[in-house]
């Protein structure tokens, strides 16, 4: 049944997709400190680790933040997060992930608007990856939803929704072009028909490469999926 995804394959890759993204973004590297020199440096070494145990504390306290829940998605990830057992769980699940209120919510964040000058804020950054998370797993069929079509919708307005040419922080714009992209891919390959209804809605030229880019990454993810089926097929064949 489709609330058997709730296993632990899907959390083991989920976790292991955040912390990667937490890893690659805070550019952590805990590799053991070297310290190289004679008993004359032993100052300025000392000075040296001080500020990189500083720095690596500081980017773990970024990490542990990175990794906590968006409230607002808690309910959610928590119970994708384990086996649901008991029919009153099943039942609790299927409520929520019917909810309309929720896809309101991952629209929220992911239309947010920002000051021209905002520096990129992780758990804004958090809610919004939570937030692509949650549309994707509705519009995919992963979990089905009675909002599946709102969803559809709510996804074609965030790829739609330029972002504002004031802001002019490179990692807000990188970030904010990432949840179009991941988005845009996901309805590319699940639905076609809603994907075109975008891109002949695109007016303005800097959406259009956009859109162009994504369905070129879209195209490329097909092909690999086609041929991982067509492998595992023929790997199967020999259980016949």
């Amino acid at each position: 049944m489709w609330f058997d995804k709730l296993k632990s394959s899907e959390h083991h890759d989920t976790q292991s997709q955040e912390i990667s993204y937490a890893e690659n973004k805070l550019k952590l590297d805990f590799k053991p400190l070297e310290l190289k020199g004679t008993l004359f440096d032993s100052l300025h070494n000392s000075s040296v680790e001080k500020k990189a145990i500083t720095t690596e504390r500081n980017q773990t306290n970024k990490l542990q933040k990175w990794m906590q829940h968006t409230p607002q998605f808690k309910f959610f990830l928590e119970f994708r997060e384990k086996a649901l057992k008991t029919q009153e769980e099943i039942d609790n699940f299927k409520n929520m992930i019917n909810k309309r209120d929720m896809i309101d919510t991952a629209k929220q964040f992911l239309t947010i608007q920002y000051d021209a000058n905002e520096a990129l804020d992780l758990i804004e950054e958090k809610a919004r990856f939570n937030s692509v998370n949650y549309l994707s797993a509705v519009i995919t069929g992963m979990y089905p939803s009675s909002q599946l079509e709102y969803a559809i919708e709510t996804v074609q307005e965030v790829i739609s929704t330029p972002i504002s040419s004031s802001i002019s922080n490179k990692d807000v714009r990188k970030s904010l072009l990432g949840d179009k992209i991941e988005l845009g891919i996901k309805l590319y390959l699940y639905h076609l028909q809603q994907w075109h209804q975008v891109k002949e809605g695109a007016v303005d030229e800097k959406t259009q490469k956009l859109l162009f880019y994504i369905e070129q990454e879209a195209k490329k993810k097909a092909v690999f999926f086609k041929n991982n089926a067509r492998y595992i097929t023929e790997r199967l064949k020999q259980h016949d």
